[in-house]
């Protein structure tokens, strides 16, 4: 499993936020169960680990499919934390991951 860490300093502090990650999938075996998780870990101080299921379901083969999510940050979380997100698949086949972006907004009320 590869991470992207990202230092937390860069974040402002003064409104709520959420963490917003965009993604493309692509399977190219048949598979009846895919369970494929996003983990966010955020570490240094704050020791969390939060994840989000991308979904068991059937996937069309050789398409891509786009995938939204989405995290509100605890309002805990220190400045000297890290943020890694991991990807992780837990079939034994390859997904392939394109137009991955990473977003921190402002959390709506």
């Amino acid at each position: 499993m590869k991470s992207m860490p990202r230092h937390i300093q860069i974040i402002p502090y003064f409104i709520p936020l959420v963490l917003a990650v965009y993604l493309s999938l692509q399977i190219r075996y048949s598979a009846d169960r895919l369970l494929p998780l996003l983990v966010f870990i955020f570490a240094v101080v704050t020791i969390l680990y939060l994840y989000k299921s991308i979904g068991s379901r059937k996937y069309a083969l050789y398409s891509w499919e786009n995938f939204r999510y989405q995290i509100y940050l605890p309002e805990y979380i220190s400045k000297a934390d890290r943020i890694r997100i991991y990807f992780y698949n837990s079939s034994k086949h390859p997904v392939y991951i394109d137009n991955l972006t990473i977003e921190f907004t402002q959390k709506t009320i």
